[in-house]
């Protein structure tokens, strides 16, 4: 069984990792949109990679892999023992430059791993996606108020450079 806070916390991870996943093209709604996908989960071993691996596996994702901790697979590898498709790979271990997936979705704590290494790992016309985005960068740094709006005239700024170019 899961404690109370646990039980507070799922829907929150959940409906993160769903969220997460629709920015890729991954949905629910459409729930052959993870069938030819490979899916490298970092953090696959936390709350949202842990519902992200899920959510993946529900769908039928053709392959899904979780980098994470030796210790957090270690503890976490019976809670997906019902995926035959997923890999675990020590984080600590990857050349991200010799993989490429078609989604890669950084569930990984802020700033655990550069997202310069993440990007290369990306195949061509793939998709990647962070739970780690801006707001929540800004926000962690500098308080909610403050963080809010500097993260958005971040967007705003890449937003204006985007229509100029």
């Amino acid at each position: 069984g899961l404690s109370d806070p646990e039980c507070a916390a799922f829907p929150y991870v959940s409906l993160t990792a769903l969220s997460t996943l629709r920015s890729t093209g991954i949905s629910l709604q459409n729930p052959h949109s993870a069938h030819t996908r490979s899916v490298l989960v970092l953090g696959g071993c936390g709350g949202v990679g842990a519902a992200a691996v899920q959510l993946l596996a529900h769908l039928g994702a053709k392959k899904v892999t979780v980098a994470d901790q030796p210790a957090a697979i270690d503890a976490t590898r019976e809670l997906f023992s019902h995926v035959p498709e997923i890999d675990f790979v020590n984080v600590n271990e990857i050349d991200f430059s010799t993989i490429s997936m078609d989604v890669v979705l950084d569930c990984a704590a802020k700033g655990a791993i550069d997202e310069e290494k993440m990007l290369a790992a990306v195949a061509e016309g793939g998709s990647f996606a962070t739970v780690n985005g801006g707001l929540i960068r800004s926000t962690d740094e500098q308080g909610p108020l403050v963080g809010m709006a500097m993260a958005t005239a971040e967007l705003m700024r890449k937003k204006a450079e985007l229509l100029a170019s």
